[in-house]
């Protein structure tokens, strides 16, 4: 019973940890293809990331925090699956 509930807990933490790396690096490739295709100009990617680095960057060290805890989120979601294992 125990392994099935860390199973389950790995299984919630990897799959977090992925849809996070796919998110972040698919800002780039969607950054190139709004600049070569027009119905994705209408989306405003690179507009929109720009936007939200620099409210964030505005607010100084709170929002140098809150950078980190964006990303590291899903490196902390890896590292939790990582250590889980030993249960396992």
């Amino acid at each position: 019973m125990k392994k099935l509930i860390v199973s389950i807990f790995r299984f919630v933490f990897w799959g977090y940890a992925m849809l996070g790396y796919l998110l972040l690096m698919s800002i780039v490739p969607l950054i190139l293809l709004g600049i070569l295709f027009k119905p994705l100009q209408e989306l405003m990617i690179l507009e929109n990331v720009l936007a939200l680095l620099e409210v964030l960057m505005s607010n100084g060290f709170v929002g140098f925090i809150v950078i980190t805890f964006y990303v590291g989120q899903f490196f902390l979601s890896y590292y939790l699956y990582k250590w889980l294992g030993r249960f396992v």
